[in-house]
Order: C-alpha cells, then structure tokens, then sequence
C-alpha cells in the first residue's frame, strides 16, 4: 500500500473527505469485523472548524453527545502530564524562532505490556513558519475514522485556539493517521449519512463489510440477543434510522 493525500477546506471538510477516502479509495483492507486504511496524510489550510456543515447530520448518525464526548476526551488526552506540557508550550510559542525545531506535546504513555492500552492520540508538533505564524502537525497511531476523529479534530481546534492569545496564527494544520479504522457494526450508519451528500459508490471492502453487517445484524429482532451494548446500541440506532428513512443495506449497496 502506498499512502493517500488529502485536503479540505476546514477540518470539518477535512474529516469529511479523510472518510470518504477510506469508504471510496484504494489505499485499504479488510480484517474481519473492520475496514482499516494505513499512511493517511491530511491537510487543511488555517485552523477553522465549519461544525454547522455536517452538524445535525453527524449527531444524527454518530449517535453522539457532542459535549459529553467532547468532555469525554479532554479527560482521556488533557491529564496533568500533558497539560504541563501544553502550558509551557503556551508559555514559549511566541518566541520560538523557525530556525528552532518545533514544540512538541505528547499525549501518549509507552506500553510495557499487552494489557497497556495505547491512546490513538500520539503527538502534536508546532512548527514556526514565522514569528507570529506556524503549522501544525498532529499524530495518530491508529484511530476510529467514523465516527471518533470528527471529535478528535473538534479537541484540536479547541486546543489550538488557546495560542491564539499569545498573538501566534495556525497557517496550515496536518494530520498524519498511520492507521484508522471503521468498525463492522458502524458501517450502515457511516454510509447512510454520506448518501446523503451523493457518496454511493464504494470501494470492495466497504462493500463486503456492508454485506457481512447484512449477514449478521439485518434481522431487527437480532437486537435483543446482543450482549456487548456499545455494540446493542449502534445496531438499534441503525435500525431505527433504517426504518426512519426507508432505507436498508441492499438499497446502500446499490
């Protein structure tokens, strides 16, 4: 696999399009129960972030609470450690010099054993272009591209915007995903709410995901013998805007 370059014009559209890729692209695989796609590199001019665009339609179908899970994820990335490491960041941003390399704030810990769990959050590095602008670069390690990175760049802009006080402008923001993922049980919700923007045209592994979702949650009855309820409530909730829309997985297939 090689790797795929995206833009957009603010993070939403950048989110948008980074989605679109795995659901459409070639740059992918499969391993049952998830489509992955490895070396994503995304781009977006500034640091703007356009939540009205896909706003009612994302809640609608990612099932989120936008400012529950957004709280969820300043408690999971923003703990003591990496908060010092963002105030002295803060502290020094507007004298860092381009000839300097970067600042840097690492979300992570290392994992010493299989039961350590890595944050798919890896790392930000600042980079100054001049004095009074820089670039942006945010890592992954592996992280769920529907519907999770929505919310992880919405955490970005947030951050980001705190050094805007120190009279310093994001002229470009990047992101680098080594590895993301779209789980099997989600798949219906991710493809109904991008026909509704005329994505429906799906490369073979989104395809085969959507046919194994069929196989395996289409009969709504099946809901009452899931025992894991993440997984309860994601099926439900398709099947309910399923039923809603008048919609199913033959007709997203084509």
């Amino acid at each position: 696999m090689s790797y795929a370059q995206i833009e957009g014009d603010n993070l939403s559209r950048l989110w948008f399009n980074l989605l679109v890729q795995v659901v459409t692209g070639n740059n992918v695989g499969f391993y049952n129960p998830s489509l992955y796609s490895r070396r994503l590199y995304g781009y977006t001019e500034g640091i703007r972030f356009d939540k009205g665009i896909f706003d009612q339609d994302f809640i609608r179908y990612s099932g989120y609470n936008f400012d529950h899970k957004l709280s969820s994820l300043r408690k999971t990335y923003f703990g003591a450690k990496v908060e010092k490491q963002f105030i002295i960041l803060e502290n020094i941003v507007r004298d860092l010099q381009p000839r300097q390399a970067r600042g840097l704030v690492s979300f992570s810990e290392p994992a010493f054993n299989k039961s350590d769990r890595l944050k798919c959050l890896d790392s930000l590095f600042i980079q100054k272009v001049t004095m009074t602008e820089y670039e942006a670069l945010l890592i992954f390690r592996n992280t769920e591209i529907w519907p999770k990175l929505f919310m992880d760049f919405y955490f970005m802009y947030e951050l980001l915007a705190r050094l805007s006080k120190q009279r310093v402008k994001c002229n470009m923001f990047s992101c680098f995903l080594t590895s993301c993922f779209i789980n099997m049980h989600q798949a219906p919700l991710a493809a109904m709410m991008l026909t509704k923007y005329g994505i429906t045209s799906w490369n073979t592994q989104f395809i085969t995901m959507l046919h194994k979702w069929h196989e395996k949650y289409g009969d709504p009855d099946i809901v009452e013998t899931l025992t894991y309820l993440s997984i309860k409530r994601v099926v439900q909730r398709t099947h309910e805007i399923m039923e809603e829309d008048n919609i199913d997985v033959p007709t997203l297939l084509g």
